[in-house]
């Protein structure tokens, strides 16, 4: 008799592992990471103070069009405005400075 019971027990243990919460909907958004696209990020490579023109490296197959105004950044804060001009090769262009000023390293991007 005391096997009996305690197979039934041991039955029961088993058997209330397995039932547990069943998750039918949807998982929460927190859990899944959201991933958005984000702009082009280029950086200063070059600074022509007199001519004021900057030379400016993008990842490669991502250069912004002309008519686009860019912005550099230096350590979170907007230093300059750019307006990128025809010459372009490769990674590289070259954008005059409308506002502002720029040192090499500086991060630049479209706003």
């Amino acid at each position: 008799m005391r096997i009996l019971w305690s197979l039934v027990a041991l039955g029961l243990l088993v058997g209330s592992g397995c039932a547990g919460r069943r998750k039918d909907g949807p998982e929460p958004a927190a859990s899944k990471p959201i991933i958005t696209p984000g702009k082009a990020t280029g950086r200063v490579a070059a600074v022509n103070g007199a001519g004021r023109f900057v030379v400016v490296t993008f990842p490669l197959g991502t250069l912004p069009t002309p008519d686009r105004r860019l912005h550099a950044f230096r350590d979170g804060l907007k230093v300059a405005e750019l307006r990128p001009t025809e010459w372009q090769r490769d990674f590289n262009l070259v954008a005059d400075i409308v506002t502002g000023d720029c040192q090499v390293g500086d991060d630049v991007r479209e706003e």
